[in-house]
């Protein structure tokens, strides 16, 4: 069956995607601190090309198929119980892992603002009130499973899968618009978070067409290739303010999924080797993500500025090194227990 027009596709291909998403990721980081800061030049020409038509898209990349790959879970033990505890498991002790030491670091050793404040940034009071981002993916992850037993019922309705689809649609624009219009303050610190369930829940839709490993109908593609379309209507002055009435993280979302679908059906053109390297930064996605995040933060406090390449390149290299250490740990205590 051809990978081209098969949904399927993209499970197989998932820890390769997973590795060109924290490497996009990685990309996106300097950009953004080079966008940030005073530096003018190429690099900075070459940020705005990236930022423009890359950016933060990896994100998304990891959180739909993580909705995809919820619907094998779920479909595999249906007890909710069991359903938390496995992605408990996955997300909170690496998180405590390298959050504990960062926030201790931060709140305490360097600012000295006392374990209350490092309570609040850890629990993540302070992302609510004050838009502390740092670690904002452990916790939509986390509010992203706790919904999925409802999308899952969703999903197993008798209406269409079409209308299915409208109504998960419907819920993620009521989740990223409401508290626009409710608690405008509120909603400037966590929109980097509601702005992701939409993708999420287009990820747990097509998680049903990946499991039944249907084909990926005219329709289907159709959606596809509509984030190619709200992206050159962004280039366009015409339709540009109608592309920012919906959004950059509608935008993001749809622009998103229409690069993933490009990357997965030519992934098998890319040479073996390559191949091996991306499904190994694929596996410790989630463990680098987050060294990465703190790292990144935590050089830019003590006054070593990301924006230049070569501090950069030592906050990847210091990332990669304790993403090893931690993914070692994990495996001794597995293996203990």
């Amino acid at each position: 069956m051809d990978l081209k027009t098969n949904w399927n596709s993209f499970s197989k291909n998932r820890d390769a995607i997973y590795g060109v998403a924290i490497i996009s990721i990685l990309i996106f980081h300097f950009f953004e601190d080079v966008a940030s800061s005073n530096i003018s030049g190429g690099g900075r020409f070459v940020g705005e090309i990236y930022n423009t038509f890359v950016g933060s898209v990896g994100v998304e990349f990891f959180i739909f198929l993580s909705g995809v790959g919820l619907y094998f879970s779920m479909t595999k033990d249906s007890r909710v119980r069991y359903f938390f505890q496995k992605r408990l498991k996955r997300i909170l002790p690496t998180y405590l892992t390298v959050a504990v030491p960062y926030w201790i670091a931060v709140d305490i050793v360097c600012k000295q603002r006392g374990w209350t404040v490092f309570a609040a940034d850890i629990s993540f009071i302070t992302f609510f009130a004050h838009g502390t981002r740092t670690f904002w993916y452990v916790l939509f992850i986390g509010l992203a499973y706790l919904t999925y037993p409802v999308v899952y019922k969703v999903l197993h309705t008798k209406y269409t899968e079409y209308f299915q689809l409208v109504v998960l649609i419907m819920i993620a624009l009521l989740i990223q618009l409401l508290p626009k219009i409710i608690l405008l303050e509120l909603y400037s610190n966590i929109e980097i978070m509601l702005g992701r369930f939409l993708v999420f829940f287009l990820g747990c839709w097509c998680g049903k067409k990946v499991y039944q490993n249907e084909l990926i109908n005219n329709k289907e593609k159709v959606g596809i290739f509509f984030g190619a379309g709200l992206m050159l209507g962004n280039c366009l002055p015409i339709t540009k303010c109608v592309v920012n009435k919906l959004g950059y993280r509608i935008l993001m979302c749809f622009w998103g999924i229409f690069l993933l679908y490009c990357l997965t059906v030519n992934l098998k053109k890319i040479p073996q080797r390559i191949r091996w390297i991306l499904q190994r930064f694929g596996n410790a996605s989630y463990e680098l993500y987050l060294t990465h995040v703190a790292i990144r933060a935590f050089m830019n406090l003590i006054g070593i500025r990301t924006y230049y390449l070569q501090n950069y390149i030592l906050c990847v290299l210091v990332s990669l090194l304790l993403t090893s250490i931690i993914i070692k740990l994990q495996r001794m205590m597995i293996r203990a227990t």
